[in-house]
Formats: C-alpha cells, structure tokens, sequence
C-alpha cells in the first residue's frame, strides 16, 4: 500500500505545530487539571512548616510568638487557636480577611481536638468542609507541650476568580502561541526546504546532460554542504565520463574509417585490376585479411570495455 506524499516545506510546517500544540497542552495540563491538587499540596505544607515554626517560639517563650500569628493570619490566611488545659487560650483576630471561627462547641473546643489533646499523638492533621460554602479547610494541630496545643486552619481549595483569570489568560496565550508559531513555522519550513528544493531541480537539470549546473548552496546546514559537495563531485565524475565517451568514440570511429576504406579500396582493386594475376592478387586478400583483424580486435576492445563498465568482467593484472 502506498504512502501519501507530501511536500518537505508542509511536513516541517506540520511538526512544528503540532510540537507547539504539544506544548501548550501540556501547560494546560498542569496549570488547570493539576492546579488543584498543587495548591492544595502547596498550602499543605506551608501550613505544617508555619506551626512548627510557631511552635519553636513558644517552647522558646518568644514574647513575638502572637505577632507570627497574625502575621500567618494576614500573609498566608492560616488562621490558628492556642488551646491550654482544654481551654481556648489565644484565637486569631477574627477580622482578618479569611479567618473565622469554627471551634464554637462544649468548652469553646472542637470534638476531634478533644480527642487528639487526650491522646498521646504528636501531631492532627484533617480536612472539613466549610459549612457556609463547603469550602475545602485543613486543619492541622500540633503539641506545644503537656497542657497546650496548637491548631491552625487553611483553606486549601483554589480562589474561583484566580481560577478563571488563569484560564483566561492561557486561552488568549494559546491564540497567540499558535499564531506567532505558525509564522514562525511558515518561515522555517520555507528556510530548510528551500536549499533542498534547490538541489533537486538542478539534479533534474543533471539528468538531463547539463554539466553546468552549480550545486553550491548558501547554508550553514552541515548536511546540505556535504550534499552539495557530493552532487559537484557526482557531475565532475559524470562530465569527465562523458568527455572520455565522446574522444572514444570519436577515435573508434577514426580506427574504424581507415581499414575499411583500405578494405574497400584493396577489394575494388582485386575486382578491376588484379583479379586475373594470383600473386597480386593473394597480396591484396592478405592485406584485407589483416585489416579484418585489426578491425575484429577494434571490436573486442569495444566489447571489453563495455563488459568492464557493467560489471560483467573483472579487469585481471
């Protein structure tokens, strides 16, 4: 089954684009589909390294330890409850943007820190839903030490309108990706294949019988050079053959004029003058014999050489 075939200009045209095509697919798929779980993994653990930082402070009594918080508060929107003998000792200024209150049950503490202060574990980490929104929130609670824990909260679900802008900006990238690239590719595809095209129209002209065909090409390509450089041999090698057939052929045809005009001359001589005496006449018959000779070894060289140049024969020392 045959292939379709397609013109060298068109197919670096089409690689180019579907490799940049390959490209913004590939952003789209980790600035969109995978946007999600990287921010979510991002605040993860900006979440964990914040309270383990603030939980430094207070085991080194750190007066500065509350100014971190709300500094977590105002910067990361992580906000953060100190629980002390299963009281709520310290509670981020809930008039930051993004912070709320959601620990308002038994004792001002939330059940499933109860729990984890009751625990011997070093460390609470779970995400709930935002009851207003059902928004996505960790929460994250680390010991301080025997009486006191530390819980922060974070939301880990992407800004909708962030989300949106993203999308829009990466369509308007992609329009003009694929059309800035599309004229790039046009003229790329033109510079490559055009050296090459070249080529081919002057080894039409080769094959035709025109020695005078230049294959130089202006380019820096270091495998266009080579073929260029291979073609100008070919043509030198071809037109020094063909001056050799044409000196041969004009010599055999001067080796072959001269014993048959002496044949001819020495057969009409036999007819009208010396038929009738032997002895000239067996004179005459030897020398057309000898030109007959020297015509069947003209013929056998021909023959040889002709052997030779297809490759029926090899040439023996």
């Amino acid at each position: 089954m045959l292939k379709n075939k397609y013109h060298l200009k068109f197919k670096i045209f089409v690689y180019i684009i579907l490799f940049i095509l390959f490209i913004l697919l590939f952003i789209w798929l980790f600035q969109i589909i995978f946007l999600s779980k990287n921010y979510e993994k991002y605040k993860t653990n900006e979440l964990i390294d914040s309270v383990k930082e603030a939980k430094q402070l207070y085991q080194n009594k750190e007066s500065n330890i509350y100014e971190y918080l709300e500094s977590m508060a105002e910067g990361k929107g992580i906000c953060t409850e100190i629980v002390e003998d299963n009281q709520v000792s310290y509670t981020t200024n809930q008039l930051i943007k993004g912070c709320y209150t959601i620990y308002k049950r038994a004792n001002n503490t939330f059940d499933d820190e109860l729990k984890f202060i009751a625990s011997s574990d070093e460390e609470f980490i779970k995400t709930i839903e935002r009851p207003y929104d059902n928004e996505e929130i960790l929460v994250y609670g680390l010991k301080l030490d025997k009486q006191a824990s530390i819980f922060s909260y974070s939301n880990i679900q992407p800004i909708d309108a962030t989300v949106t802008i993203l999308k829009r900006h990466l369509i308007i990238i992609t329009i003009l990706t694929v059309i800035i690239s599309s004229i790039i590719a046009y003229f790329m595809a033109n510079m490559l294949s055009k050296p090459i095209i070249s080529l081919t129209k002057k080894s039409k002209e080769l094959s035709k019988g025109n020695f005078k065909v230049d294959f130089n090409v202006n380019t820096d390509i270091i495998e266009l050079d080579d073929l260029s450089k291979t073609l100008n041999y070919t043509k030198d090698t071809l037109k020094n053959s063909d001056d050799i057939l044409r000196d041969l052929m004009a010599n055999v045809s001067h080796d072959l004029k001269t014993p048959l005009t002496m044949i001819k001359a020495y057969a009409e001589m036999i007819r009208d003058l010396t038929f009738n005496n032997a002895k000239k006449r067996d004179n005459n018959l030897n020398i057309i014999i000898d030109e007959v000779d020297r015509l069947n070894l003209l013929v056998n060289d021909i023959l040889s050489l002709s052997k030779l140049e297809n490759n029926i024969e090899k040439l023996e020392a």
